[in-house]
C-alpha cells in the first residue's frame, strides 16, 4: 500500500514542478478573467501546495503589506471535466504564500496534456488588482515504459 502522499508505483522518475497560471491584465471590481495552462506531455502533475501572489499597482511589496486578493475562484481539471469545488471559494481560503503555502489536503493527479482552468471573479467594489501570479506546486510523475 502506497504512503500518504507518494504517487501510485506505475511512476518511475519524479521531478518537482511549478505549473504557474497569471493574471496580468488589470482585474476591475466586479470583473472576472478566465486562464489556463496545459501540462506537459512528458509528465503527469501531482499538485501538492497552492501559492500565489496578487498586486494592487506597480509597488513591491514587504510581506507586512502583501495583498491578500478579495477574489474567488474556480478550478477546472479538464482531463475530468471536472470542477474541483463546488462553487466558488474565497482565493484567500486555499492559496498560501511562498513561505506558507496552502498544503493539499489530497494531492490531486492531473493528466498530462490536460488543461487546468482558473477562473476569478474580483469580490470588491473598490479595488483594482494589476497582476495575480497563481502557482501549482508539485511533482511530475514520469510514467514507467
Amino acid at each position: 500500500m502506497a504512503k500518504e502522499n507518494q504517487a501510485p508505483s506505475k511512476y518511475m522518475a519524479k521531478d518537482f514542478f511549478v505549473y504557474q497560471i497569471p493574471f496580468t491584465s488589470a482585474l476591475a471590481p466586479g470583473a472576472q478573467a478566465q486562464s489556463n495552462v496545459t501540462l506537459d506531455a512528458d509528465a503527469d502533475f501531482l499538485w501538492q501546495k497552492f501559492t500565489g501572489y496578487a498586486a494592487v499597482g506597480s509597488d513591491g511589496q514587504t510581506a507586512s503589506a502583501r495583498v491578500v486578493p478579495g477574489v474567488s475562484i474556480i478550478i477546472t481539471d479538464s482531463a475530468s471535466g471536472r470542477q474541483l469545488m463546488n462553487g466558488a471559494v474565497p482565493l484567500g481560503a486555499i492559496m498560501g504564500t511562498g513561505e506558507l503555502p496552502f498544503i493539499m489536503p489530497t494531492p490531486k493527479i492531473f493528466q498530462s496534456r490536460g488543461t487546468i482552468t482558473v477562473q476569478l471573479q474580483n469580490l470588491t467594489d473598490n479595488t483594482t488588482y494589476s497582476q495575480i501570479y497563481l502557482d501549482f506546486v508539485g511533482t511530475k510523475l514520469f510514467l514507467r515504459n
